[in-house]
């Protein structure tokens, strides 16, 4: 009988790598995801039944990381741990270096397309009336394999998925007239009446690109999105001039919006550009990732805007936090850009009002979001700056 391999995996890759935290690689839905740059751990070596391996037995262990982007490769004879010169197991321990873009070695300065992290999907078609399908799907898979060879003839083999979304930088919020049609940073609504046909209030609510969303192992990812209110008395009668109460039922979720090209893309695709059965080139498809909250909020502190105008009703305006904790799933694909597949987020709000427990209005917004994994700093202090766009400058989502 040949003998048996396994891989296991130090969970702590890359930021204790003497610690002896290992878990074994079962599964592609393996919480664990390498994020920093290293993968390390344990082939280990169990021979079969009764036998022992002799410290004179020649065996050679080969370890590969790879991905279709990416090969790397550890070849070494496989070194008895022991002091006794017989063992059933033996450990051969590897350490990968991940480099940042499978391009690392090369010498064009513009080929430097960072490593994808993993993301898999179902097809996602797109029909229409003539019943055509436009269909896509995609996948990024990263594995280690093992090879156990004695006399250079493989006697045992295996391999093990991996995880694999490489911790990002703070990117910068996106420009949002670049992405005509996608968003909804403001919504407004006018509320009438409608038995005695008069305008009561006018309502709106405004927001930006809030803080990215971090993944970390607390399981736990949090944000704040500012809500900016104004409120606008429309009754003659002036029923509603003194602000009533304000009350508000927000609920958000996270959505993932997917693109799949079969050429590449010079820069992040518009979802106006994809499902075009006519020319069979890109394929975008929304989902929910199950991250979804529901929150009550008390609209007060309402102050003069001073935009009054002559026989102009007064406009206030109030500004809340809301506060956003999602339990996220084992595993979250990062917001990435590649030219052939692409994901980026977006929060989804729909906004209940209820005004002096009469009267409902109802707000709708659409907010891109960044989504990273943590790089082991502070993720609070990695706050957003105004970033600085020039003519001659293209923003940095654009290469």
């Amino acid at each position: 009988m040949a003998p048996r391999i396994h891989i296991q995996v130090n969970q702590q890759s890359g930021r204790n790598c003497v610690s002896s935290d290992y878990a074994e690689v079962l599964s592609a839905n393996s919480s664990h995801v390498i994020t920093d740059g290293h993968l390390d751990g344990n082939v280990i070596v169990s021979m079969p039944g009764n036998e022992t391996a002799s410290s004179s037995q020649q065996l050679l262990v080969e370890v590969t990381f790879e991905v279709q982007l990416l090969r790397a490769s550890d070849v070494r004879e496989l070194a008895q741990q022991h002091t006794t010169e017989t063992a059933r197991t033996i450990l051969h321990p590897f350490h990968f270096n991940i480099p940042r873009t499978a391009n690392s070695v090369s010498s064009d300065e513009y080929d430097t397309t960072p490593l994808p992290p993993s993301l898999s999907f179902k097809p996602m078609p797109v029909y229409n009336s003539n019943d055509l399908i436009l269909r896509g799907q995609g996948r990024i898979e990263y594995f280690l394999k093992a090879r156990l060879f004695d006399d250079e003839e493989c006697i045992a083999e295996t391999e093990a998925p991996v995880t694999f979304a490489a911790a990002r930088e703070c990117a910068p919020p996106i420009c949002i007239p670049d992405f005509p049609g996608e968003y909804n940073l403001a919504s407004s609504r006018s509320v009438r009446d409608r038995l005695h046909r008069r305008d009561l209030y006018y309502l709106s609510v405004q927001t930006g690109e809030p803080a990215p969303l971090y993944l970390n192992k607390s399981g736990m990812v949090s944000t704040v999105v500012p809500l900016k209110w104004h409120y606008r008395c429309l009754d003659p009668s002036q029923q509603h001039a003194n602000i009533p109460g304000i009350y508000a039922s927000i609920q958000t979720s996270l959505r993932a919006t997917t693109f799949v090209s079969v050429s590449p893309q010079d820069r992040l695709p518009l979802e106006g550009d994809a499902n075009k059965l006519l020319d069979f080139k890109l394929v975008a498809n929304t989902t929910g990732t199950g991250c979804t909250q529901v929150r009550k909020l008390r609209i007060a502190s309402w102050e003069d805007c001073g935009l009054k105008k002559q026989d102009q009703p007064t406009t206030y305006q109030a500004t809340t936090p809301l506060i956003l904790n999602f339990d996220a799933p084992d595993y979250l694909p990062p917001t990435f850009t590649h030219p052939y597949i692409s994901r980026r987020y977006s929060l989804s709000i729909f906004v209940s009002v209820d005004v002096d427990n009469s009267r409902n209005a109802s707000l709708r917004l659409r907010v891109p979001v960044q989504v990273s994994y943590d790089r082991g700093e502070c993720a609070t202090e990695c706050m957003y700056e105004p970033f600085p766009l020039y003519p001659e400058i293209l923003p940095p989502y654009i290469k």
